[in-house]
């Protein structure tokens, strides 16, 4: 007995076949599409993640640039003193280049005066009655306060006042009675 004579005695089995033949093509068909659709989402979803990297890496280099200008201008603002007159642009004195070599120290002009056992060069103006010297913290309090607050002071922070080494500028008539003026 062949398939044919099986098939045409039986149509329940007939129509079984057939049902899971068509079920088969409509699966096979679903499966297709429905990997067509995911391929075009996945290829949607990295389209938007690019975009979205691109424009997050545009908006970050521009706060970055920012940022490093506002660094350098901060860091060049560090190391410079600003002097300013009213109603005109800032002006920089960059006191990074004022630290010097041996060979600048050496072709320095002769009215550079060595203070500190050479740590630092002043080149005093040669304005009367003005005075520039080497002392420490408690020689200024003497200079300011007077003798007596001076000799008042604890040992303990004598030696300490004594050690801290700085330079005071000052003008000899201005100095009655332990008062100095303001530089």
């Amino acid at each position: 007995m062949g398939i044919k004579q099986v098939l045409d005695r039986n149509p329940v089995v007939t129509l079984v076949v057939t049902c899971a033949s068509v079920g088969s093509v409509i699966a096979t068909v679903m499966a297709y599409f429905a990997n067509e659709r995911i391929s075009a989402m996945e290829e949607r979803e990295k389209a938007q993640i690019a975009e979205l990297s691109a424009k997050n890496t545009a908006e970050l280099t521009s706060v970055s640039n920012s940022l490093k200008a506002t660094i350098a201008d901060l860091s060049f603002r560090l190391t410079s003193i600003q002097r300013t007159i009213p109603g005109t642009e800032p002006t920089y004195v960059d006191i990074s280049k004022i630290i010097i070599g041996n060979d600048a120290v050496k072709s320095l002009a002769p009215q550079y005066k060595s203070v500190w056992s050479g740590e630092f060069y002043l080149n005093q103006p040669q304005i009367e009655g003005w005075s520039v010297s080497d002392t420490n913290e408690l020689e200024l309090d003497r200079l300011i306060y007077g003798d007596k607050f001076a000799d008042s002071i604890p040992d303990s922070l004598r030696k300490v006042l004594s050690d801290a080494k700085i330079l005071t500028k000052y003008h000899v008539n201005l100095l009655p009675d332990g008062i100095y003026p303001k530089i």
